[in-house]
Formats: C-alpha cells, structure tokens, sequence
C-alpha cells in the first residue's frame, strides 16, 4: 500500500501494518575545517578587558585604602601630638599659675603680719619711750626729796618710791614684750624680702620703706603722750604707703597670672 499523509482523510479505512526497519538512515554532519585567528585573538581579547578593567578597579580600590589608612594614621598622629602639646601646656600653666598664686598669697599673708608687728612695735615702743622719760623725770625728784633729808616713811618719800617702782616695772615688762615682737618682726621682714625681687622698681621701694620703718621703731625719745600719738601717726602714715606699694605689687603679679593662663 502507498503511504498517507497525515492528518488522514476523513472516511477512508486503513489496514494495520508492521514496518521493519533494519537499519537506521546516515545522517552526515560537515563541519568547516577552516582555522580562524580572528576569532581566537576576538576570545581573548573580550576576556582580558574585563579581567585588565576587574585588575584596575582592585588596584584603584587598594591604593585609596591604603591612601585613607595613611591619612588617618597621620592625622591620629598629629591628634595625638596635637592633645599631648595641649596637655604638657595646661600642666605647665596649671603649675605655673598655682606656684605664682601660692606667692601671692605668701606675700600678701606676710605683709598683713608685718603691718600689724609695726603697729605693735610702735605702741610698746612709745610706752616705753613716755615711761623712761617719767620715770627720769621721777627719780629727779626723788633724789631732790632725798635731799632734802625726808624721811622714808612720809608720805611724800613714799609715794615717790612708789611712782619709780612701778614705772620699772612697766618699763621692764614692755621690755620683755617688745623683744619678742621685735624678733618676729625682722623675721617677717627678711620672709617678705627673699620674695621680692630686689631688681624690680616696686620691691626696691617696698624694701627701703621697711628699713626706713624698723629703723625708725628703733630709735624714739618721747616726752608725753601727745608726742606718743604723733609717733604712732607717723608710723601709720609711713605703713600706708607700704600698703600701697604691696598692693601695687600683688596687682601686677596678677596680671602676670592671668598671662600664663
């Protein structure tokens, strides 16, 4: 029988068959035998320009990493200095300004004392100068009592005896007393020149006004008391301009404070 196409006709009949092949058909493949170059040199070039454009990328990407790792490590480094400059600075300041305000007030504690010596110095002095004079003055009379043969229990012998004993013993006491206040006063006054520096104008000064005011406290011949207020006033006056002076000082200090700081 003939072969049908299909789809098959409608309305025809067809008998089952068997169909033994035995043998499959040859198929034959041609391939071109041609060698291409082009092709090869095409390959291995869309190759490398990736891997070159990936290497480029990777290198790129290392060097900024290693750029930014360096510019961190400098600039931490210069942060660290920076900080540790700024430290080393502060202490010295801090040092610096601490060592200068202990002085300050090392000078300032130092004058108030040796103000307040003077004053004292200046009062039993005076005492002591008026009670000379009166006992003196005293004892002239009492001799002229003697003289005058009195006798040792009237009333005149022994109220002289009287005045001279307790005049000693005044003179004596303000004695044993202004030692002791003058001893502290010199020691104030050697404390307060070792803090100044004596190539200063204003500590010049300050020096000579307390060398002109011990020596003064040392030598004074009073009469009476009204001569004594006069004494303690010139005294005072003389402790005002050293008051002056120190405050002058001390301002001038602290601005060399403020300064630093």
């Amino acid at each position: 029988m003939k072969w049908k196409l299909c789809p098959l006709e409608q309305g025809e009949n067809y008998i089952s068959q068997v169909l033994h092949v035995t043998e499959l058909p040859e198929m034959a493949v041609q391939l071109s035998s041609g060698f291409s170059w082009e092709t090869i040199l095409a390959s291995l070039i869309a190759g490398c320009i990736p891997a070159f454009i990936s290497y480029q990328a990777i290198k790129n990407t290392s060097k900024n990493i290693n750029m930014t790792i360096d510019s961190q490590n400098k600039n931490l480094v210069e942060t660290i200095n920076s900080q540790e400059n700024i430290a080393a600075k502060s202490m010295k300041v801090e040092v610096l300004s601490k060592n200068r305000q202990s002085w300050i007030n090392e000078l300032r504690d130092n004058s108030a004392k040796y103000l307040s010596l003077v004053i004292k110095v200046a009062l039993i002095r005076s005492g002591i100068s008026i009670n000379s004079y009166k006992h003196d003055e005293l004892l002239e009379q009492f001799e002229l009592i003697k003289s005058n043969s009195a006798h040792p229990e009237s009333e005149q012998y022994i109220c002289a005896e009287k005045g001279l004993d307790g005049f000693l013993k005044a003179i004596e006491r303000d004695q044993a007393q202004i030692r002791i206040n003058q001893s502290e006063l010199s020691l104030v006054v050697y404390k307060i020149r070792l803090l100044l520096n004596p190539s200063e104008e204003i500590s010049q000064k300050i020096i000579y006004n307390m060398m002109s005011t011990v020596k003064e406290l040392g030598a004074v011949t009073l009469k009476n008391e009204k001569e004594g207020v006069n004494y303690i006033s010139k005294i005072e006056m003389v402790s005002e301009d050293f008051t002056a002076l120190i405050q002058l000082c001390l301002k001038d200090e602290w601005e060399r404070v403020k300064k630093i700081a």
